[in-house]
């Protein structure tokens, strides 16, 4: 009878032992990933609304919309494929997803079709399927309220 099987194990089998052999290859970049929070507007009517930019007149109260931007930086010579995460939100903040206008993906692949999904159950974001280009930077922003 078999005793074992997996990666490398040996199995029995009646009289004779035969041994699994195989190569198992990995390809994995390696990529740097910053997160930075800005404050869009406090709700208060303290920043300059010409733009989609931090404001620094803004305050982080109540009310206040804030960006998450993660920027994932691929220094590799290969381009990174099915690249994902998931980002757990405080409690104190709320995901409204407002179309297009709650989220965006800038300088990935676009031959690819990444998604952001929010998990209100769990309170956080899960990002799946960006292409990073070989010696680029992908930038992934979504935007919550402060409750």
């Amino acid at each position: 009878g078999i005793m074992s099987r997996g990666l490398g194990d040996v199995y029995k089998r009646q009289d004779a032992i035969y041994a699994l052999d195989f190569t198992v290859t990995v390809n994995a970049s390696l990529l740097t990933v910053t997160k930075d929070v800005i404050v869009l507007n406090d709700g208060l009517g303290l920043e300059d609304t010409t733009d989609d930019t931090e404001d620094t007149n803004a305050l982080m109260i109540p009310g206040a919309t804030i960006r998450y931007v993660f920027s994932i930086n691929n220094p590799t010579a290969n381009e990174a494929l099915a690249v994902g995460f998931t980002d757990a939100l405080p409690a104190e903040v709320l995901y409204e997803d407002d179309g297009a206008n709650s989220f965006g993906f800038t300088d990935c692949d676009s031959s690819d079709t990444p998604s952001l999904i929010y998990d209100s159950g769990d309170n956080e974001i899960e990002v799946d399927d960006v292409t990073i280009a070989a010696g680029n930077t992908c930038v992934v922003t979504f935007d919550v309220v402060i409750q």
